[in-house]
C-alpha cells in the first residue's frame, strides 16, 4: 500500500520523528498515527463520560423535583 502525502511540511516531519526516533520513516508515521488515534479515542471516551455523567446529574435534579399535577397520564390526555 501507498501513501502518497504531496507536503513539504509533513516530509520535514516525518524525517525528523524518524531521525529523532531512531527508525524508518514508515515506523515513525505509523507510530505517530497509532499515538494520534490513542489520545482521540481516550478523548472520546473521557467526552462520553462526562456526558453521561451530566446526563445524570440532570436527570437526579428532574426525578428531585416536586410533583405539580397528581393527574395520571390517561387523566391528562
Amino acid at each position: 500500500m501507498q501513501l502518497n502525502v504531496k507536503n513539504a511540511r509533513t516530509h520535514e516531519l516525518a524525517r525528523e520523528l524518524a531521525a529523532r526516533s531512531g527508525v524508518s520513516i514508515t515506523e515513525a508515521v505509523t507510530e505517530a498515527l497509532t499515538d494520534a488515534l490513542a489520545r482521540r479515542t481516550k478523548q472520546q471516551e473521557l467526552t462520553t463520560r462526562e456526558l453521561r455523567e451530566e446526563l445524570t446529574r440532570i436527570a437526579d435534579v428532574c426525578a428531585d423535583l416536586p410533583v405539580l399535577d397528581r393527574r395520571t397520564p390517561d387523566e391528562i390526555l
